[in-house]
């Protein structure tokens, strides 16, 4: 297997289904919502602060985001990250500087306001470090 390879492998990640029904459990009531998982390892991402570990976002589409036609796979490797994702695919990945979401931000989905308000706070806070 060739480093290119290792990027675009798409493993399916166990999720363990509960015995008992939570009341908080979170499900989907329409074909075009999807629940987005937060990787353990980033419960604690400045970008996913306030955000529950399960949660219910807009989801019309599916994408497979991966560095297919990037030459210099060793640059981008370290720097991008999967922070969240679906039963299917990625939903909320950064890449150095950028953070991108599967979803629309939409006011009927609080998480998805949550994570635009973290990214403009984290960004103008870099501003205001740098100015100073």
């Amino acid at each position: 297997m060739c480093i290119r390879d290792r990027y675009i492998q798409n493993v399916k990640i166990y999720r363990g289904k509960p015995k008992i029904r939570d009341i908080n459990e979170v499900y989907t009531s329409h074909h075009n919502e999807s629940i987005c998982f937060v990787k353990k390892a980033y419960v604690q991402h400045w970008a996913l602060l306030g955000v529950s570990q399960k949660f219910l976002v807009p989801s019309k589409n599916a994408w497979d985001p991966h560095p297919v036609n990037v030459t210099q796979v060793g640059l981008v490797g370290p720097n991008y990250h999967t922070l969240a994702d679906n039963e299917q695919t990625p939903s909320v990945i950064e890449h150095k500087n950028t953070i991108a979401t599967l979803f629309h931000i939409d006011e009927k989905y609080a998480e998805t306001i949550t994570i635009l308000n973290n990214f403009v706070r984290h960004k103008i806070d870099s501003i205001r470090v740098r100015l100073t």
